[in-house]
């Protein structure tokens, strides 16, 4: 066991850990989304890596290369759309499209040996072999990154709040460090270069670094809805416990061993006892997290609601437009935030409309075409 072959655990727990603080979040808002599905491929890497370095078979030392790559082939693009959501820029646009192309074409050939033929024994592990189409694959991943980092650096310069300009750059220093990292790992095995440290992981832990720092000091994140969140879940862990064990122990009762006389039955056995617990307690868990949010989340609950009834009564006011145009601005200015807007309920439309609108002095600024 040396420190080369547990850094690789190392960041997978960084990246677990930016994971569950974005799941524990809004998982409706888009950014949110994003960010969780890129710590996800992130997450996979790392797993990918950890695996290559405690193997010394070359057949596993592939399997786990093409797994890893499952993980690898969607960052760019996904970095990229993240950015773009990130930066409130319009999202439709022919690059993020050709990305998403290009990165389901990579995945689609990755297994295949046109991709990765094979590994090859090195200093510090196994390594890809790269096969035609590893250099076209090698070019998207660059293009697609300075892509994203050249939205971040342009953005930078026009934010006026230095509270979002400090969250910016650290974005900006995490994706700078992990691309400089993953560009030496490629380097390595593309020019033969073994005795090169292959520094990727641990640029990939300085990104998420960066990202935990921002999440914490900066506020990418809400903390205290994630600290809730955090509750919220092992109270309805603790509340679903009883129901898996009891479950467990009853079928493991009733169901005699001579069922699964092999090693590998008896130890896919419990798993698929609390596989099948969980999902038939299913209905009645999200039931139970509906309950718990609303007594967790009393305040904001209330908020809203008392917000939605004051927003149904006001529409009955004649002059709203100058009290909800002072009421955004002071939002964007004071808070800040990049948007603010005011929606009152329309009966005639059955739905809410904006009434008022303020954006910041980014969100102002023409958008940078790519």
């Amino acid at each position: 066991m040396t420190i080369h072959n547990l850094v690789p655990l190392f960041a997978l727990g960084l990246n677990l850990l930016l994971l569950g603080s974005a799941l524990a979040c809004d998982r409706k808002n888009q950014r949110i989304r994003l960010f969780a599905y890129l710590v996800s491929a992130l997450a996979v890497w790392n797993l990918g890596v950890l695996g290559l370095r405690w193997t010394g078979d070359p057949d596993a030392a592939l399997t786990w290369e093409r797994f890893l790559h499952l993980g690898v082939i969607p960052i760019p693009v996904l970095f990229y759309h993240y950015v773009l959501v990130f930066l409130d820029a319009p999202r439709r646009r022919p690059s993020l499209m050709v990305g998403y192309a290009l990165c389901g074409l990579f995945l689609a050939v990755s297994p295949t040996p046109a991709f990765m033929p094979g590994v090859l024994e090195t200093y510090w592990g196994f390594a890809p072999v790269a096969g035609p189409l590893y250099a076209p694959f090698f070019v998207y991943f660059q293009t697609y990154l300075v892509l994203g980092l050249v939205w971040l650096a342009r953005a930078y310069r026009a934010i006026g709040s230095s509270f979002r300009r400090n969250r910016t750059l650290l974005v900006i220093v995490g994706v700078t460090v992990s691309l400089l990292g993953g560009v030496i790992d490629f380097i390595r095995f593309i020019f033969g270069w073994e005795r090169l440290y292959p520094v990727g992981i641990p640029s990939n832990a300085v990104f998420a670094l960066a990202l935990g720092v921002a999440i914490v000091r900066y506020r990418l994140m809400d903390i205290g809805v994630l600290a809730k969140r955090v509750l919220l879940y092992l109270l309805t862990s603790a509340a679903l416990a009883p129901i898996l064990f009891l479950g467990l122990y009853l079928i493991d009762l009733l169901t005699p061993n001579h069922l699964m006389p092999t090693q590998l039955g008896a130890d896919l056995r419990s798993p698929l006892i609390l596989l099948l617990a969980f999902t038939a307690a299913l209905p009645f868990l999200r039931k139970l997290e509906t309950v718990l949010d609303r007594l967790v989340f009393q305040r904001q609950h209330g908020v809203r609601d008392a917000l939605v009834t004051l927003s149904k009564e006001m529409s009955t006011v004649l002059d709203i437009v100058t009290p909800g145009r002072t009421l955004t601005e002071g939002l964007v200015a004071r808070i800040p935030v990049t948007q603010a807007s005011l929606h009152f309920y329309d009966p005639a439309t059955e739905s809410f409309v904006p009434f008022a609108r303020a954006l910041s002095a980014a969100e102002e600024a023409a958008p940078v075409d790519t």
